[in-house]
């Protein structure tokens, strides 16, 4: 394999590899509260293993040369990893906002939405505009109701918040590519989205942490069915 001569692309490709990394480190340390809170931590686990898959795509698309098919397979595997990782996203916060029965209706519902959106973006001439409609319209939907969560007082919402605000100021910073900065080495909108994220995943890994010794602790408590939380009496 040979690497890609550009050096800001080979920054890019470090930077993705250091965000998989973070997330492995996050997603060890969901594992470990697993006993706590069993489907939502399952559920938050297949967040991070997507985002880590997409990550280290990311890697290869980025630093290495690659053939004109591959390339874009990469690319097209990234983009999906991320919007189903959207998805289950979406379906966590369901989770923290009333509770498991319609979480878990609302998760086959947000991955079709997913790979709908991700289908029809990718079969018109690779035109994201609506599938990136669709990851803002959730990271927003996220923000207002861990803000909420946060207002009631739900420990981890606040932290979850700023790990979501972080998400969207990374995804405004590559999607506008506004922030580009050389620091040893050239740092252009993709590098500078990974170090934000970063940070991001940090807060995000906090939250949900939080949130699981919450449930845990809230054993009985009902959701909007009016039935007992199954996963907090376990």
């Amino acid at each position: 394999m040979e690497l890609i001569p550009d050096l800001a692309e080979r920054t890019t490709a470090i930077t993705d590899l250091m965000m998989a990394i973070t997330a492995m480190i996050g997603l060890s340390k969901l594992r470990r509260g697993a006993v706590l809170e069993p489907w939502r931590t399952n559920l938050w686990s297949g967040v991070y293993l997507l985002f880590i898959a997409a990550a280290l795509i990311g890697t290869a698309h980025h630093g290495l040369v690659l053939s004109d098919a591959i390339y874009d397979s990469t690319w097209l595997a990234i983009i999906l990893s991320l919007g189903v990782m959207v998805g289950l996203f979406v379906v966590g916060l369901v989770y923290d906002l009333f509770g498991i029965t319609p979480a878990k209706r609302a998760l086959p519902i947000m991955i079709a939405i997913a790979f709908t959106f991700f289908g029809y973006s990718a079969g018109f001439n690779q035109d994201f505009s609506l599938f990136l409609a669709y990851e803002a319209l959730a990271l927003v939907a996220a923000l207002a109701g861990y803000l909420w969560l946060a207002a009631k007082g739900r420990s981890g919402a606040g932290v979850m918040t700023l790990g979501v605000l972080l998400t969207i100021i990374a995804a405004t910073v590559q999607g506008t590519k506004a922030i580009t900065f050389t620091l040893v080495v050239p740092f252009d909108h993709n590098a500078t989205y990974h170090l934000i994220q970063i940070i991001g995943v940090l807060f995000l890994t906090e939250g949900i942490s939080r949130g699981s010794l919450t449930w845990k602790s809230e054993a009985g408590l009902e959701d909007k069915s009016g039935q007992k939380n199954e996963t907090a009496l376990k």
